[in-house]
C-alpha cells in the first residue's frame, strides 16, 4: 500500500509541475534574453502593413526578420558578432509602401534585450534596450 501511494504521490506531482510549466510559457511575452547571452529583438507591429527588418552594421545590411501587420508580434535572436563594439542600426521597411523607419545608432551587450515598436505613423516608432 505505501508503495502504490508513494506512485501516485509523485505522479500527482509531475503531472502538476508539467501542467504549471505549459501554462506559465503559452503566450507568455517577457522581455527576457535567451539562454547563453544571447541578444534578443521583441518586435510589436501596429502598422497594419507587414514589415521587414534588416539590421545595419558598419554600412552592411542584414534581414532579420518579418513581422506581420495588425499588431503581429516576433521575437527575433539577433547575430552576436556585430552587436558589441561598434554599434548597430535596425531598418524597418514596410512591404507595399515605401516608407521606412531608421532606428538610431544601438550598442547591445550580450543577453539584452531591444524592444521595438512599430506604429502606425513611422516617425512615432520607438527602439529601447533593455
Amino acid at each position: 500500500m505505501r508503495i502504490a501511494l508513494a506512485t501516485l504521490s509523485t505522479a500527482v506531482l509531475l503531472a502538476g509541475g508539467m501542467g504549471s510549466g505549459g501554462c506559465a510559457t503559452a503566450g507568455h511575452t517577457d522581455i527576457a534574453a535567451a539562454p547563453g547571452g544571447e541578444s534578443m529583438l521583441h518586435v510589436a507591429n501596429h502598422n497594419w502593413l507587414d514589415a521587414r527588418i534588416y539590421l545595419v552594421v558598419s554600412g552592411t545590411r542584414m534581414r532579420i526578420g518579418t513581422v506581420m501587420g495588425a499588431s503581429g508580434r516576433e521575437v527575433i535572436t539577433l547575430p552576436p558578432y556585430p552587436l558589441y563594439s561598434s554599434g548597430a542600426v535596425l531598418v524597418v521597411e514596410l512591404i507595399g509602401s515605401a516608407a521606412q523607419y531608421v532606428s538610431p545608432r544601438l550598442v547591445v551587450g550580450p543577453g539584452q534585450v531591444v524592444e521595438l515598436a512599430i506604429e502606425n505613423n513611422l516617425a512615432l516608432s520607438t527602439v529601447a534596450v533593455w
